[in-house]
C-alpha cells in the first residue's frame, strides 16, 4: 500500500478526488499494447472498497473485472490531449479488464468552456480543484511563467519512494510527448525523469529504477544535503 504524497500536481489532484470518493485506488495503470508500447491511465478507482492506494500490479484484472470503476486522468488544465487520453483509455480498459461499468473522470486545475461542454455530451465528468500559486513549490513539476534571467534553482529533496514516483511520472509524461517547461527554472526529480524520458523513451520499470539509482548516486556530491541511497526492500 502507498500513501499518495505531493510530488506532482497530478498526484495532488488525484489525492483530492480520492478523499472525496474513497475506495481502492490503483495508480499508473498500464493498458493496451500499440506497437509494443503500453499506454497508461493515471488512476483507476473502485469506489466503496477499502480505502487503500496501490501501485499498478499484475493482479489488477482480477480486481477490476465485473466492477464499477472510475478511470481518472489528471492535468493542470483541461485540454484536448487529456480528453483524448480518457476516451482512448476507456476503450482499452474495457478490452483489457472487462469492468461492469466505467465512469470517465478528468481532474484539472483550470477549465476550458468548449471542452467542458464536449465532455458533458460524452458523459465525461470534469472535476476542478484549486491549485494555489503560493503552493507551487510543493509540486515538483508545477509549470510557472519563466524568466530567462533567473538562475535554475535546485530544489530536489532527499530521495524516497514518493520522489521515485515523481521521477517515473516525469519519464512517462515525456513518452506521451510532454516536455515540462519548468525545467527552465528549477531542478526537481520529476523534471529529471522527464528529461530521461525524452532520451530513453518507453522503457521497463526495472530500467527506470536502475537509471534512478545511477542518477542519485552520480549526483550526491553536487547537493551536499546528506543524501543516502534508500534501502532496497
Amino acid at each position: 500500500m502507498l500513501i499518495i504524497g505531493f510530488s506532482t500536481v497530478e498526484d495532488y489532484l488525484i489525492k483530492k478526488y480520492w478523499e472525496d470518493n474513497p475506495g481502492r485506488l490503483f495508480m499508473e495503470v498500464s493498458v493496451g499494447n500499440v506497437r509494443n508500447r503500453k499506454r497508461r491511465i493515471d488512476a483507476i478507482l473502485i469506489p466503496g472498497k477499502e480505502n487503500k492506494v496501490y501501485d499498478y500490479n499484475s493482479n489488477i484484472k482480477n480486481e477490476i473485472a465485473g466492477q464499477e470503476i472510475h478511470i481518472i486522468e489528471a492535468k493542470r488544465q483541461l485540454g484536448r490531449n487529456v480528453v483524448g487520453q480518457i476516451e482512448v483509455g476507456k476503450y482499452l480498459v474495457e478490452i483489457d479488464f472487462e469492468p461492469a461499468k466505467i465512469k470517465q473522470v478528468i481532474l484539472c486545475g483550470k477549465l476550458h468552456a468548449d471542452l467542458e461542454e464536449y465532455c458533458e455530451s460524452q458523459n465525461i465528468e470534469v472535476v476542478q480543484y484549486d491549485i494555489e500559486i503560493g503552493k507551487q513549490n510543493q509540486y515538483n513539476n508545477y509549470k510557472t511563467d519563466t524568466d530567462e534571467s533567473v538562475n535554475v534553482r535546485d530544489i530536489r529533496n532527499l530521495p524516497d519512494t514518493y520522489k521515485l514516483r515523481a521521477f517515473k511520472k516525469g519519464w512517462n509524461d515525456a513518452v506521451d510527448g510532454e516536455l515540462y517547461q519548468s525545467i527552465k527554472t528549477k531542478k526537481t526529480h520529476a523534471n529529471m525523469g522527464n528529461l530521461f524520458g525524452w532520451i530513453y523513451d518507453e522503457s521497463p520499470d526495472e530500467f527506470k529504477e536502475k537509471v534512478w539509482e545511477q542518477y542519485i548516486e552520480n549526483n550526491i556530491k553536487y547537493f551536499d544535503k546528506g543524501w543516502e541511497m534508500p534501502e532496497q526492500k
